[in-house]
Parts: structure tokens; C-alpha cells; sequence
């Protein structure tokens, strides 16, 4: 079920913002557009995610609602029924409405066509080679920047915020005065709210790194409005992730979201051999939408992320909705939610946290750190795996009917630390060896494998397991409470040995 109330509210905070910095409140106008399609569009696909909307849509469209509001535009005053603008009821899409800010925008385009170029534009930076960075202090300016890059900065928007010296608008130009990239600065924050190109797209990568020398690092800036390739440092310095070469050092957290739900594949745009020093972030397109658009090939719906060759993250590597094939993995930590996981290499340094993450037959490998299983429902791990620290299974529970456990371990799995399960469907097949102990707690379906060895305890607590194993070895001591056998597979005789 879809709470409104939520998407309500992340738009007040966002109209709240807007007004922050154009001075005019537009939060009624949000409400009857915007605020209602992702509603409708979030009812329709049975959740909310505020990843599924791009920043730059909406601030594109609020500069249209607010050019449109200080303009006191026709349409605002043409209303249904209900008075609400007609305009705005028709809308049954986000990209409609950037199509029609987008009209709105043309027709305004000619305002600045007659200013000079040099009008209210202040010299703040050389770049050495024939272009310059101008500060834009006038409401001419700023409709000559609009006019020569076709996009709504001149459309009045940004008027208030500019006088008020809240804002800030930069332009970078060529030595003949022509506009290449407008930079938007919230003075107030320290905060760049949008680098834009020609027609509000991304500006080309060489003007962006004509910005670099440029750019304050006390300034934050919003990667989500950065061109592909570019990234922001641990030191807040602006970088061009392409140029970097093998056993080079990225200083930060990158993060990747495909947002192409057609592609069956996303490659991580990092270059091969480069070490990330920090947390990299991978995240898949929507599940939601692939399936409505029948995408996925036939290993299912989720894409297969696709890591360069010889990348290092010395962080966290987070993944979600992803499906893991990897021949090699140097990261500090591995996490999966809503994944699945097809192979790994021979070894995984790194501790593991696996979340609602479907593992089909992973075998022959061996884990190096602690490993965590959590809410998962159909992990089949086969033979050949290793853990050479504790293993903790929690809330893993199998889904409806499905005869098999929610957790299985293959045949001669070995675990050289604790093995511990609580609140799960668990189940183990062939041989199972575990060096320390083994502690299944409130697990109320346990498979028990045909041979179990545990070097020291061994400890059942309100379980239900299947049957004793038929060789059970226990070194240590067994602590068993409030447990019981399924009938109809109880082993009368099992060989039994304990310290």
C-alpha cells in the first residue's frame, strides 16, 4: 500500500526549498501536478521510491511553475470545476510536464536576445585558454545566458534569488562570448544545485573540465546533476573518473544507479585497476518497472552487475537488485539486498552481509571473514564451500509451500567458526563438519544432514528438526530444550558420540 501522507510531505520539503531560493511559493501548483502523478504512477506500480524521480525534472519544472506565478500567466487563471488550472489536471506523466516546461521555455527563449553578451557579467576566472568564467548579476544577464543556452534561466526564476544575493549564477564562455555551461550556486549552503549544458542537458566533458580548476572545495555539489564520468572526492574536488589508469586512487564513495530497465547488463563505469578508497554503490534499475516492461533475460529479471577487471574497493561494496557473477572480488566488505548470486570467486576476503539475496548452487568456495545470512528465502549453497569465520543465519524464512529450506548447505561444508541460526528455516545435505559450535535457536523446520561433527557445543533450543543426523559427533557439551521431531521421518538409532 502506497502512504500518500509520504509523498506529500517529500514535497513539501521540496517546494519549501524552492521558495528558499526563487522566493515564490509554488507548493499548490506542485501539489496538482507533480505531487499527483507520482501518486497515481506510485499506486499504479505498488510502492513509492524516491529514486525512481530525477531531481533535474522536478527543479526544471519549478522554474517553469515559477517563472509562470511572477509572470502571472494566462493559464494560471483558466480553472476547472474545482478551480484548480486546467493545464495542470491534464498532465498524466512526469516527462509531459517537462515537455510542456520545455515549450514554455522556447516561447520565452527571445528575452535575452537583443542583450549584449558582457551585460551585468562579472570576470571571476580565467581558464588560460581562451575561455572565462562570469559571474551573471543582472536580470539582463541572466535572460542573455538563457537565450544563448536555451534553457530557464532566463524565463525569471531566478531573478529574486540572484538580486537577494542568495543565488549565484556563473557562465562559462569561449573567447567569443558564446555560453557553454551555466553553474548555479546557493550562497547560502555553499551548495551547487546544477550545472547545466545546451537545452538543460549534461555539459559536454570538455567544458566540465574546463570547471575543475575553478570549483571551491568548501562548495558541495550534487552528483546527481553531475555529466556521466564526472565524480566528487573526499576532498570535494570535482574528478573525471575516465582518466584515471590502473593502480591509480579514487579518494571517495562512488555510487552508480543504472536507469536503464531495457538493459540486461550494467558495466560500472570505472575504469579497470582502479582502487576505490571508500564505499562503492551499485544499484540496479527497478524491479518493478522491468517486470511491468517484461524485461530480463533468462536468468530472471534482475541485471547482471559487471565489475571492471581488476577494480579494488577498499570499502563496503553494496549492491542491490543485482545479480552477482564474479570471477574475482577485492573489496572490504560485500553486501547484497534484493540480489542474487550466481558465482564467486575461489576466496572472498571480505565479511559478508547477504540480504533477501537468492543464491542458485554457489559452490567450491571458501569465505575468509564472518558471513551473515538475513531474511533471505532460497539460498542453495553446494558443495565445496568454506567458512573460515562465524556464520550467522537470522529471520530466513522459505516462502509458501516450497519443500525446501530457506537456507541449505551443501554437502562438505565446513565451518571453521561458530555456525549460528536463529529464526530460521535451515537445512544442511550429505556431510557437514563445524569446528566450534553450532547453535540452532527458535528454527522451526531443520533439515539435519546425514553426518554432523561439531568441535565443541552443540546447542538445540525450541527447534524442530527432521531427524537426528545419523552420525552425530559432538566434542563438546549438547544443550537441548523444548524441541521436537517431525513424525513420520524420526531415525531410531542414530550413531551418536559426545565429549
Amino acid at each position: 500500500m502506497v502512504d500518500t501522507a509520504q509523498i506529500e510531505k517529500w514535497m513539501e520539503f521540496e517546494a519549501r526549498r524552492i521558495e528558499e531560493w526563487a522566493g515564490v511559493d509554488i507548493l499548490d501548483l506542485l501539489t496538482l501536478s507533480y505531487t499527483r502523478v507520482v501518486i497515481a504512477e506510485s499506486k499504479r506500480l505498488g510502492s513509492f521510491d524516491t529514486n525512481r524521480y530525477n531531481d533535474a525534472h522536478l527543479y526544471h519544472i519549478a522554474d517553469w511553475l515559477v517563472a509562470a506565478r511572477l509572470r502571472s500567466e494566462d493559464w494560471l487563471s483558466r480553472l476547472d470545476s474545482q478551480n484548480r488550472p486546467r493545464k495542470l489536471m491534464k498532465f498524466g506523466s512526469i516527462a509531459q510536464m517537462v515537455a510542456e516546461a520545455n515549450k514554455a521555455m522556447r516561447k520565452r527563449r527571445n528575452d535575452g536576445k537583443s542583450v549584449e553578451a558582457s551585460e551585468g557579467a562579472e570576470l571571476v576566472h580565467d581558464c588560460g585558454d581562451g575561455f572565462n568564467i562570469f559571474r551573471l548579476t543582472t536580470k539582463d544577464a541572466l535572460d542573455h545566458e538563457g537565450w544563448q543556452m536555451g534553457h530557464c534561466v532566463g524565463q525569471g526564476a531566478y531573478d529574486q534569488g540572484v538580486v537577494a544575493g542568495k543565488t549565484a549564477i556563473f557562465s562559462l564562455r569561449d573567447r567569443f562570448g558564446k555560453s557553454h555551461a551555466t553553474v548555479e550556486l546557493d550562497t547560502v549552503r555553499n551548495h551547487i544545485r546544477q550545472i547545466k549544458g545546451k537545452q538543460n542537458d549534461h555539459p559536454k566533458s570538455e567544458y566540465m573540465r574546463r570547471l575543475i580548476g575553478w570549483l571551491e572545495p568548501s562548495w558541495t555539489i550534487s552528483e546527481d546533476d553531475l555529466p556521466p564520468g564526472f565524480v566528487i572526492d573526499r576532498n570535494n574536488r570535482l574528478v573525471e573518473l575516465g582518466l584515471l589508469k590502473a593502480g591509480e586512487v579514487f579518494d571517495g564513495d562512488l555510487s552508480f544507479r543504472c536507469t536503464d530497465e531495457e538493459l540486461d547488463e550494467f558495466h560500472v563505469p570505472i575504469p579497470e585497476g582502479v582502487i576505490v578508497k571508500g564505499r562503492l554503490t551499485v544499484l540496479g534499475a527497478d524491479l518493478l518497472l522491468r517486470m511491468k516492461c517484461g524485461k530480463g533475460d533468462d536468468a530472471g529479471v534482475l541485471q547482471r552487475v559487471v565489475l571492471p577487471r581488476g577494480l579494488g574497493v577498499l570499502g563496503d561494496l553494496d549492491l542491490k537488485y543485482l545479480r552477482l557473477h564474479a570471477d574475482e572480488l577485492a573489496v572490504g566488505a560485500l553486501n547484497t539486498t534484493i540480489c542474487e548470486v550466481t558465482k564467486l570467486p575461489e576466496r572472498v576476503a571480505a565479511g559478508c552481509t547477504f540480504r533477501r539475496t537468492v543464491f542458485d548452487d554457489v559452490g567450491d568456495t571458501a569465505f575468509a571473514s564472518r558471513v551473515k545470512f538475513f531474511d533471505c528465502t532460497d539460498v542453495r549453497l553446494a558443495s565445496g564451500v568454506i567458512f573460515e569465520e562465524a556464520v550467522s543465519v537470522e529471520d530466513c524464512s522459505k516462502v509458501g509451500m516450497f519443500c525446501n529450506p530457506a537456507v541449505n548447505f551443501g554437502d562438505g561444508t565446513l565451518f571453521r567458526g561458530n555456525l549460528s541460526a536463529r529464526r530460521a528455516d535451515i537445512g544442511f545435505s550429505g556431510e557437514i563438519t563445524c569446528e566450534k559450535t553450532v547453535r540452532l535457536h527458535y528454527c522451526h523446520d531443520v533439515r539435519m544432514p546425514d553426518a554432523l561433527t561439531v568441535g565443541e557445543d552443540f546447542c538445540l533450543l525450541d527447534a524442530v528438526i527432521d531427524r537426528w543426523p545419523p552420525h552425530l559427533e559432538v566434542a563438546g557439551e549438547v544443550n537441548v530444550a523444548d524441541y521436537a521431531v517431525t513424525s513420520g521421518t524420526r531415525n531410531s538409532a542414530p550413531s551418536l558420540k559426545f565429549g
